[in-house]
């Protein structure tokens, strides 16, 4: 029951969703519990010796990756090295660094995500607004024309691609 978002019978637009795991990880946890405590039974040394083992190296993990949630934006950095082929992350990674002034990387990021999903709108707008701010009006004129074919003629293209003349 706890794996149906895995399914995909109703698509779920997340690029990392072990949180999904949390729950159907139980049994296991349970079942790991039960064969530590048999095992404890007949050679209590092992099992300590084990169990070390097994924390140490979740230590070691968390500790390494704690280090990626520094920031949003380390850890939207993290996230496209971990999955580069996430929309979401490509597009959140964006408007970070739009949201630092950093125009050229957002663009970068928001270009990746639209090879990815094409005709998203919020990546769209940003991406056209990004470009009109940089002076590139003519390449926020063809994405914007791009996105109007497929989404139509709503309000917020219109605008800009009026501001894009």
């Amino acid at each position: 029951m706890g794996l149906i978002p895995f399914t995909h019978l109703v698509p779920l637009p997340v690029g990392a969703a072990e949180r999904f795991l949390y729950l159907p990880s139980v049994g296991i946890a349970i079942a790991a519990a039960i064969g530590m405590e048999r095992i404890f039974d007949v050679c209590p040394r092992i099992t300590v010796g084990v169990a070390v083992c097994v924390l140490s190296a979740m230590l070691a993990t968390t500790v390494r990756r704690s280090g990626h949630f520094r920031s949003n934006l380390t850890l939207q950095q993290r996230a496209v090295q971990d999955f580069p082929q996430s929309f979401n992350a490509h597009y959140t990674l964006g408007r970070l660094y739009a949201e630092r002034g950093q125009l050229h990387s957002a663009l970068r990021e928001l270009r990746r995500a639209n090879r990815l999903l094409p005709n998203i709108l919020p990546n769209v707008v940003l991406m056209s607004e990004l470009l009109i701010k940089r002076g590139q009006a003519s390449q926020a004129w063809a994405l914007l024309d791009q996105a109007m074919q497929e989404l139509g003629p709503l309000p917020i293209l219109l605008r800009l691609r009026k501001a894009a003349k």
